[in-house]
């Protein structure tokens, strides 16, 4: 009768497409439960009906035996289809899961995708001009150091050393905006800075020479050797 009515729910959660894996879960562990005892059952009835003392009338041990193996026999076959069962719920959970895990991803890809391609070249645009004009300043700068009166010991500093508070750009203190690099959008072997123009300039050995650091006066002695 227990086994009737485990049956009975199973072949329903089994016909159902709406069941859950913890719902089939459980009913797994019944049907496991179920099988245990069945077992038991199938041993016992196998044991007494081929003793003639504990089971006199043959034909009626024989059909106890048959009766518990087909029990055991139906219960092996509605656990199997329960563990399918799991299975292919277990693997259509993971799916939606994994689909709706896509769809977010995806989202958000397609959302940065937009905003980058909208995003960066509007940045690089904004930032072209202020390294443009810190080159053009760190060439006035030299302009006005090489064109420095006799005993002048003034020295201007470029733009970027200045707000930095450096005295000169080494290895550990390189200069930003000399070594910036930002690709071109629409050709990305190529660079937006520093423009092709301006490579010389943006290469340049000025930032690393004593003649434009607080070191100035070696550069003068060196000219003078």
């Amino acid at each position: 009768m227990k086994n009737e009515d485990l049956e009975q729910r199973a072949v329903t959660a089994l016909g159902s497409d709406n069941v859950s894996l913890n719902e089939l879960a459980d009913l797994t562990r019944e049907a496991e439960t179920a099988l245990a005892t069945a077992y038991t059952a199938v041993e016992e009835a196998r044991r007494e009906g081929v003793d003639p003392v504990l089971s006199p009338d043959p034909v009626a041990a024989r059909e106890r035996v048959g009766a518990a193996e087909f029990s055991y026999a139906r219960v092996t076959a509605l656990l199997s289809r329960l563990n399918e069962r799991c299975r292919q719920v277990a693997a259509a959970e993971r799916n939606a899961k994994w689909e709706a895990d896509y769809g977010r991803v995806k989202d958000e890809r397609d959302r940065l995708a937009v905003e980058l391609a909208a995003t960066y070249p509007q940045t690089v645009a904004t930032l072209l001009d202020l390294p443009a004009r810190v080159a053009d300043c760190e060439r006035e700068c030299s302009r006005i150091a090489s064109m420095a009166p006799a005993g002048e010991r003034r020295r201007l500093l470029g733009p970027e050393l200045h707000a930095k508070g450096l005295t000169g750009f080494t290895r550990d203190t390189p200069s930003i905006t000399r070594d910036l690099r930002l690709p071109d959008w629409k050709q990305p072997s190529r660079t937006a800075w520093p423009p092709e123009r301006a490579r010389e300039v943006a290469t340049c050995e000025y930032p690393y020479s004593d003649r434009y650091s607080a070191n100035w006066w070696r550069a003068g002695t060196r000219n003078s050797s």
